[in-house]
Parts: structure tokens; C-alpha cells; sequence
């Protein structure tokens, strides 16, 4: 499970790194910089990733919840939680946003798509950066800001509160706890173990799609005007309960991991192939530049957001299983990799982007462009994750504890 979370953010990492080379543009969030070499591979990669990798995640999330939770009790495990989920998030936000002003602004300049006019964006993208920076009401209530690539976090701490504030409710309210939590249990037994269980958990996963607004899949936070940021989507947020959902359950009946490595072919398979045929689907009539009439069809994106949560399932489910299978025995470089990896996915969309803003005119194929920003960008994280983390008081709080 630690080396499925551990693929999960590094997953997430790949997949921002494809986005500039994808040859649509994001609905809710443009890009820095698009690359002059655009991929359909790099798109279709993109979407399936974005698929499945934050559902495992949250799955985890609440597998561990669980764990933590019995073992530690409540004061604990949000003491706990707060250090290694919502500081890293505070203290990563405040240092690394004026990172993405830079990068958004120098990216926007370099296309020729920025709204600044000549005379001040002569003045250099420094200077734009610190005076959106140093205005607090057009950061807040004009133009707006967002949560970036740590809102998964703030996501998370906002589960943790909403299933321990349910679950207390539910023991207040039902008279017999202990009979409801045993049917719970025989139930979501019988579901992990159905052959349909990616068909009808598909349902309100698709309910949930059809509500957004983009196409794209699961929505993230976007750049809005203060407090909205800081309210969680509402149809987003019911998917990722869902699998936080189905991991707090999974733990109490931890041997039903053992369902995971039966189908976890046909299941990975499967939704790989359902997966890449939606993205093309996607890439040519359904991105936000298409004038395509099928955007507007409402049975259409009925269909499409459950064949969508099929694919969904099905990739958890398939990817579940391969790990499982696989990687039962403990591996000393697939530890290291766990361990650094909260630390590379927080620190990475600065030092991935730059490279997508500085190769992104570079008339070359964009497979050596992507290559080449995957190559440097890695060792450059590890090399800090080894340096400046493993050793300290960041890697103790990151990972709860620090190595000799």
C-alpha cells in the first residue's frame, strides 16, 4: 500500500509533465506553456493517469485513516495528521505560489498570450510577480488565486473531518453500532467481491461527472476570487469520499485485498483500453476548443461520464491488483522511493514547469522535450530529497520520522 501511494504522487508528477505537450488545453486551469511538438500519446497519457491516480490515493488515504485512528485514537491521529498533512500544506502554498505567478506570467509572455500590456511586461516578469504578489485585494478579490497542486492535501484534511463528524453522528443516532457496523462490513464484502462492482460503483461516480462543467474528469480547484478556493467542490469532494470511503472499509477486513490480484488483468486491461479510447474521444470533439455539437448532447455526456467511472473503477481496481500481487516483500529501493516521494510531489511543479516554459520553442520531437524534462527533473528532487530532507526535522514531519 505505501508503494501504491508512492506511484500515485510520482504518477502525478509524469502527468504534469505531460500537459504542455497535450494537444488540448485544460478547461478549468490553462497550462504555463503548451509545446510547439504537441503528443496524442502525451494526451492520452495524461487523461488515463488522471483517471485513477488521485482515487488510489484517497483510497489509501482512508486505508491508513483507519489504521492510525485505532491505534492512536482521535486526539492523536488529528494531531498527527495536522503535522504531516496541513503544515506541509500551509508552510508549501505560501513558499512555492509566487513560484507559480512567475512561471504563469513568464509563460504567458514567452506564447504572447499575456494580458499585461508592453510597457509593463518590459518591466520584467520579476517585477510583474512581486506587484501582483504585494497587492492583497487584486490577489484575493479580483483576479483571484488557487489552492495549486497541494489542494489533494487540503482535500484530505476536509475527509478526515467530514467521515469522523459522520461517524460520530451515526454512533449517536443508531441504537445498535455494532449490528450496523457488521452489516456495513458483510456488505461492502459482497460488493468488492462482485464481478459488477465497476458497473455499479460506475453510477454515482457518473451522476457526480455529469454535474462538472469540464470534460476532463474529476474537477480540480480552479483560480476563483477569496473564500472560494477554500470551499471544497461539492461533486468533487463526493467522489474522492467514495474512495476514502471504501478504504476505511477496507481496512477492517484487510484479507479482501486478496480479491484485488484475481482480476487484476482483465481489469487493468479493460479499463486501459476503455480509458484510451475516451481520451481520444476527448482529444478530438470534446475538448474546450471543439465545436464538435456532441459538448452539447445531453444523453451524450450521460453515457460518457459512465462509461468514464467504468474506466475509473476498473483501473483502481486492475492497478490495486497488480501491487497486491507483486509487492508483498519489503524492497529497499521501493522504500527510499516512498519515502521521497511526498517530498518530490510537493516540490516538483516549479522545477517541471520551468523546463516546459524554457524547451517549449525548442523545434525538436517531443519526445526527447519530455524526456529530457524528466530526466533532469528527477535527480535534481531526489538529490534535495536526500540532502535536505531524509536526515531533518522536513523528512520527521513529512514522513513521521527521520533517518540516521
Amino acid at each position: 500500500m505505501d508503494a501504491l501511494r508512492a506511484t500515485a504522487l510520482l504518477l502525478g508528477i509524469v502527468f504534469h509533465a505531460a500537459l504542455s505537450f497535450t494537444p488540448y488545453k485544460l478547461e478549468v486551469t490553462p497550462w504555463a506553456a503548451y509545446d510547439t511538438s504537441p503528443s496524442y500519446v502525451l494526451g492520452a497519457i495524461a487523461y488515463v493517469s488522471h483517471m485513477f491516480r488521485m482515487e488510489i490515493f484517497f483510497l489509501i488515504a482512508g486505508f491508513f485513516a483507519h489504521m492510525i485512528y485505532h491505534r492512536k485514537g482521535t486526539t492523536a491521529f488529528f494531531w498527527v495528521r495536522f503535522k504531516r498533512i496541513m503544515v506541509p500544506f500551509l508552510i508549501g502554498w505560501f513558499l512555492l505560489y509566487p513560484t507559480f505567478v512567475y512561471l504563469w506570467i513568464w509563460g504567458a509572455m514567452q506564447m504572447g498570450t499575456s494580458s499585461y500590456p508592453p510597457e509593463m511586461q518590459a518591466k520584467g516578469v520579476w517585477w510583474l510577480t512581486a506587484s501582483f504578489m504585494t497587492q492583497p485585494r487584486r490577489f484575493l478579490f479580483d483576479i483571484g488565486f488557487s489552492l495549486a497542486h497541494l489542494w489533494f492535501l487540503y482535500y484530505l484534511f476536509a475527509l478526515y473531518i467530514i467521515v469522523f463528524l459522520s461517524r460520530k453522528l451515526i454512533l449517536t443516532v443508531v441504537k445498535n453500532p455494532t449490528r450496523l457496523r457488521e452489516q456495513a462490513d458483510r456488505g461492502f464484502k459482497t460488493v468488492v467481491s462482485s464481478r459488477w462492482i465497476s458497473l455499479v460503483a460506475a453510477v454515482p461516480i457518473a451522476v457526480s461527472l455529469y454535474t462538472m462543467k469540464d470534460w476532463y474528469g474529476v474537477a480540480t480547484p480552479e483560480v476563483k476570487v477569496f473564500p472560494y478556493p477554500l470551499i471544497p467542490l461539492a461533486n468533487s469532494m463526493f467522489v474522492y469520499l467514495i474512495f476514502f470511503a471504501a478504504g476505511w472499509l477496507l481496512h477492517r477486513q484487510a484479507d479482501l485485498l486478496e480479491q484485488f490480484p484475481r482480476r487484476w488483468k482483465v481489469n487493468s486491461l479493460v479499463g486501459f483500453v476503455l480509458g484510451t479510447a475516451l481520451s481520444v474521444l476527448y482529444m478530438k470533439y470534446l475538448h474546450v476548443e471543439s465545436t464538435s455539437e456532441l459538448r452539447s448532447i445531453a444523453w451524450f455526456r450521460l453515457v460518457y461520464c459512465f462509461a468514464y467511472g467504468v474506466a475509473m473503477m476498473l483501473l483502481v481496481f486492475g492497478v490495486m491488483g497488480f501491487f497486491v500481487k507483486y509487492f508483498r516483500r519489503p524492497n529497499r529501493t521501493w522504500r527510499y522511493l516512498t519515502d521521497s516521494s511526498y517530498w518530490l510531489y510537493l516540490i516538483h511543479l516549479p522545477i517541471v514547469v520551468w523546463w516546459q516554459v524554457v524547451l517549449y520553442r525548442w523545434e525538436v520531437h517531443w519526445s526527447l522535450k519530455f524526456a529530457l524534462i524528466n530526466v533532469v527533473a528527477f535527480p535534481v528532487m531526489l538529490l534535495s530529497y536526500h540532502v535536505l530532507v531524509r536526515r531533518t526535522i522536513i523528512g520527521q514531519t513529512l514522513n513521521g520520522r527521520k533517518y540516521k
